[in-house]
């Protein structure tokens, strides 16, 4: 089957391809025209996640278990940044990993991307980190011309 070039049918056939591939993710990188179509994605499953919100609501930050409870089977994550800013006990990109065994996960990616790297904080900061991305789909911002253009161009990394 070809896969659809078209808004929204793309999208729909992009998140099954992360689903059939085991431990598969997609990044989109932050821009308000990608953030807004992974909102859609979320909102058509009723599952976006604010991680942000589940790290901070407690008196301490919370560990593996109580994280993968509270976020259940959400499918997109927002607010990832504070996994790396806090004294989290958790490594967000092996995090994320573990929770693509169960269900296609799409994370709006906290950072930019630079030389095919990903990279979140800046140099100096005790809180930088650079990730080389491998099995992951990546949502780099494009502009829109036409409604059912897609907002962004997708970069597989296998």
């Amino acid at each position: 089957m070809a896969s659809p070039q078209k808004w929204p049918d793309r999208i729909h056939w992009i998140v099954d391809q992360v689903r059939l591939s085991n431990g598969m993710f997609a990044v989109a990188l932050p821009n308000e025209h990608t953030v807004d179509t992974v909102r859609l994605i979320g909102e058509e499953s009723q599952s976006v996640v604010s991680i942000g919100k589940i790290a901070t609501t407690g008196s301490h930050p919370p560990s593996e278990t109580e994280m993968t409870e509270a976020i259940g089977d959400a499918t997109v994550f927002t607010d990832l940044g504070v996994l790396f800013d806090f004294d989290s006990p958790l490594d967000p990109i092996n995090f994320i990993r573990r929770l693509t065994r169960t269900a296609p996960r799409v994370v709006v990616w906290p950072g930019h991307i630079e030389e095919g790297l990903l990279m979140y904080g800046s140099n100096g900061s005790r809180h930088r980190r650079v990730w080389t991305p491998e099995n992951v789909v990546l949502f780099d911002p494009v502009p829109q011309n036409f409604p059912d253009e897609l907002p962004f161009s997708e970069i597989w990394i296998q």
